[in-house]
């Protein structure tokens, strides 16, 4: 009823063209991604409180920041940022804002703030898959790979067509070999990868979990997968986006990454 409420007088067209551009958004292709964009401008220009449709926005942005896709990474994070800000700015009970919010903190290299304004979204929409799932994102990279494997756990019980499946099995992946379970760490890797959202930067990232858990053709096949799939991507700047990742998961991805010479 609040979120409801917050956003009553919200045109028509407003919401048919934030709707138009989640539909595309949740293609998680480079060109799709560009569309979506543009729906939600539109969107957020009809009306300019409308902070589902900055939160949106902002999530565009983090996609081509992360994948190194923007031409300009540090404005893609700074504009993930500022629309974040905007949802905010508009409702600050939001928790789509919130989790936006998280997001950008985390992109732009604060995953303490990111943490605790992700956390501020489930707590405020406890059913909330997608804070769900970038809570244990954080916490896989920087802080608990067992609270993060929790966290992964509710998010795809909650929505198990979600369209951010991959991305929640291969941070299972990436938690389950911080705590030295290679063989469920190689499982959803190349669960994470079969799925058609499945984007550059993420089937280099299971190249290299797959790698350190031993199943070398495996990461090979994953690596070759990328040129075909996502030939934008460029894995030279793969490290560029995880600031300050906890040492051993740090050490485990440059070793990878070294014997698989890319």
């Amino acid at each position: 009823k609040r979120q409801a409420l917050a956003e009553t007088g919200t045109t028509a067209g407003a919401w048919a063209e934030f709707h138009r551009g989640v539909d595309r958004a949740m293609r998680f292709t480079t060109g799709d991604m560009r569309r979506a964009q543009e729906h939600f401008r539109l969107a957020t220009g009809m009306e300019p409180g409308f902070a589902r449709a900055h939160a949106y926005a902002s999530f565009c942005a983090f996609y081509f920041a992360f994948n190194g896709q923007s031409g300009d990474d540090g404005a893609a994070a700074s504009e993930a940022l500022h629309s974040a800000t905007s949802a905010l700015e508009a409702d600050p009970l939001s928790p789509v804002a919130h989790w936006a919010y998280g997001r950008a903190m985390w992109l732009t290299g604060d995953p303490q703030v990111g943490r605790d304004h992700v956390a501020k979204a489930i707590a405020l929409s406890p059913s909330f898959p997608n804070a769900h799932y970038m809570l244990g994102f954080i916490e896989c990279y920087h802080g608990d790979p067992d609270v993060a494997l929790r966290h992964m756990a509710i998010s795809e019980e909650q929505s198990p067509f979600d369209p951010f499946l991959a991305s929640i099995q291969l941070t299972r992946a990436t938690a389950f070999l911080r705590i030295g379970d290679t063989d469920n760490a190689a499982y959803w890797a190349e669960r994470s990868i079969q799925h058609r959202t499945a984007y550059g930067r993420m089937l280099f990232h299971a190249a290299l979990l797959l790698e350190a858990s031993g199943r070398h053709a495996a990461a090979r096949a994953s690596l070759a997968s990328v040129a075909e799939r996502d030939p934008a991507y460029d894995g030279s700047r793969y490290f560029d986006s995880l600031h300050g990742v906890s040492e051993d998961i740090g050490a485990l991805l440059l070793r990878s990454k070294a014997r698989l010479g890319v």
